[in-house]
């Protein structure tokens, strides 16, 4: 009926009939005037009707089970909902909708209909959790509230059942949303509406039209690159790029976590190819990683650096190999004492008998062990900048005569001189990137 409608819901009938099928195995399946009459044996027809019980209970036994093994957390949801935490997850080996025995790890998210029930309750038992955090955060006025809750051990018991009952409405439609998001067979519908959803349409419409553009070039060519860098893509050429491979992916900018490090995938090359082009269920050993684990275990979201840093972008500037200042800051974070000195904090009896954060009200959040790891992550990174931040090393791609160095001289008369007169400052030739160009 319309074609172009294509481009953002190729798949109709597989999603439809999945979620379908999906819904027939819970409690819920046996409601619908469909299969009532089945369930509840009016139908007369014994093969339907035991198809339909059997289907229902199967379905139930399986949320059931699922529910146990996510609160024991066996199982795994999508990640959480904190973006720098889930980077941090996925830096740890995290593997997303899968099951956990050990380090051992399988997913189980492309195994529809019954992957959707479980992925389901996985990503319920997360949103509820986060939930609950926040009402309690709201419901405590002062310091002396949060204390005593803590010590008493009361945790959900100050919210009100009502209360309760939201959290599970609200924790079970975002948890429902959010599996489906997963599935990559409705992977450009929720694209499409997470693009034109918010006050940011011009950017992320942007992002979209960049990302179906770059659609149109087959998977296989990316995956037998075998990457095993997570990337930021900023422009169409980067994604095309990132989409080749074949070499071209390499100048496109790496992603890192909140120590400097790149967010990688630490397979060996056969294990990666494995589950990227041959095995549809993918399966992971993930390693120990003792600072990561206590990053994600006391929720600490310290994000990864921005590229732009007191008003400069420094991934404009690069020195004579092509490595750009954002590049070599990030390496010379990851090769400090940094992980090193966390490690031993995360290992000292202060740390570890401090609260995660001391919450008065959802304005007033501080100290705790939040607070003590952002200390000794910022007192690094500040030193580290010292060291590059008037350096002549690196100079700017679009004109190699301002250095890094210049650029932050010439940033800040300009910011002084421009704050004052609502001028350029008279007789400066550069910016900060560039020439300026002269008014007539």
């Amino acid at each position: 009926e319309a074609p172009i409608l294509k481009l953002i819901v190729p798949f109709i009938k597989t999603p439809a009939n999945l979620a379908i099928q999906a819904l027939e195995r819970t409690p819920l399946g046996a409601i619908g005037t469909k299969n009532w009459k089945h369930f509840a044996g009016h139908s007369g027809d014994a093969v339907r009707i035991a198809e339909t019980r059997g289907r229902v209970a199967l379905g139930t036994t399986i949320l059931g089970l699922s529910a146990i093994l996510a609160s024991s957390g066996m199982i795994t949801g999508g990640g959480h909902p904190d973006k720098s935490i889930r980077r941090n997850q996925r830096n740890a080996g995290y593997l997303p909708y899968s099951i956990k025995i050990g380090n051992f790890q399988m997913q189980y998210g492309r195994l529809d209909p019954i992957g959707m029930l479980i992925g389901t309750v996985a990503d319920f038992n997360e949103i509820y959790a986060d939930l609950n955090d926040k009402d309690r955060e709201k419901i405590e006025n002062n310091l002396m509230a949060f204390m005593m809750n803590q010590m008493e051990g009361t945790g959900q018991d100050n919210l009100s059942k009502a209360d309760k009952m939201g959290n599970m409405v609200i924790a079970g439609y975002k948890s429902v949303f959010k599996n489906i998001a997963s599935k990559t067979y409705l992977r450009s519908l929720i694209d499409f509406l997470t693009a034109i959803n918010g006050d940011d349409i011009d950017k992320r419409g942007a992002w979209w039209l960049r990302n179906k553009a770059s659609s149109f070039w087959p998977n296989i060519f990316s995956k037998a690159t075998n990457d095993p860098y997570l990337r930021e893509t900023r422009s169409l050429l980067d994604d095309l790029r990132k989409k080749i491979g074949l070499g071209l992916h390499k100048d496109v900018q790496l992603a890192y976590n909140f120590m400097g490090e790149p967010v990688e995938n630490k397979q060996n090359v056969v294990a990666r190819y494995f589950n990227a082009v041959v095995n549809p269920v993918a399966i992971k050993v993930r390693e120990n990683d003792f600072v990561l684990e206590k990053i994600i275990e006391h929720e600490i979201n310290i994000p990864a650096l921005n590229p732009v840093k007191n008003g400069v972008d420094l991934r404009e500037f690069v020195d004579k190999d092509g490595k750009s200042a954002f590049d070599y800051y990030n390496e010379e974070i990851a090769k400090s004492s940094l992980r090193k000195e966390l490690s031993q904090l995360f290992k000292s009896k202060r740390f570890n008998e401090a609260s995660d954060q001391i919450v008065l009200d959802k304005n007033n959040k501080f100290g705790g062990k939040k607070a003590m790891t952002y200390q000794k992550v910022k007192s690094k990174r500040d030193l580290i900048f010292l060291k590059i931040q008037y350096s002549s090393k690196f100079k700017s791609k679009q004109n190699s005569e301002i250095t890094l160095g210049k650029a932050y001289v010439n940033k800040n008369i300009i910011t002084t001189i421009g704050k004052a007169t609502n001028k350029y400052p008279k007789n400066m030739k550069t910016g900060i990137y560039d020439f300026i160009q002269s008014s007539p």
